[in-house]
């Protein structure tokens, strides 16, 4: 199993479990993403600086704009962590990637969301868990990724 294999199988096992709690629970827990994060770190150690690099930089690229989001109480913690982690995962350039599929998967929910309570009758939704948007785009971003192995 090479690096980025792993890296990727982490990467969903960690957006599956976040998408199940804030389901659940409308939380995203630190005992996943925390350790998530450091493992993405650590995967990218054996390529030497430049995959340090690269995952340090699928972070920022994947996490900075959910810190934006939750500079301005967009966006929970958990949202911002989970992305870090998925970034330093994947590293650049897929973190691009991540970030533009967990957007159009994000899109998607909400609008699912509000057809659903006008649906229903309710008013519409004060929350969305977005642990799912992220883990359905973790997804999608990994399997239009060209690093998926093919044999």
């Amino acid at each position: 199993m090479t690096l980025a294999v792993a890296a990727q199988a982490v990467a969903l096992i960690a957006a599956a479990v976040c998408a199940i709690t804030d389901l659940r629970t409308r939380h995203i827990y630190d005992v996943v993403t925390l350790p998530a994060l450091a493992l993405g770190l650590a995967l990218h150690l054996p390529l030497g600086w430049d995959g340090v690099k690269a995952s340090l930089l699928g972070a920022l690229v994947a996490g900075g704009p959910f810190a934006v989001a939750f500079v301005f109480g967009w966006m929970a913690d958990g949202d911002l962590k989970l992305m870090a982690a998925l970034g330093a995962l994947l590293g650049w350039p897929l973190a691009v990637g991540l970030l533009l599929c967990v957007s159009v998967a994000g899109g998607v929910q909400g609008v699912a969301w509000l057809v659903a309570a006008r649906a229903r009758g309710k008013p519409p939704p004060t929350h969305l868990p977005y642990g799912l948007a992220i883990a359905v785009g973790a997804v999608v971003a990994i399997l239009l990724s060209s690093e998926v192995p093919t044999s």
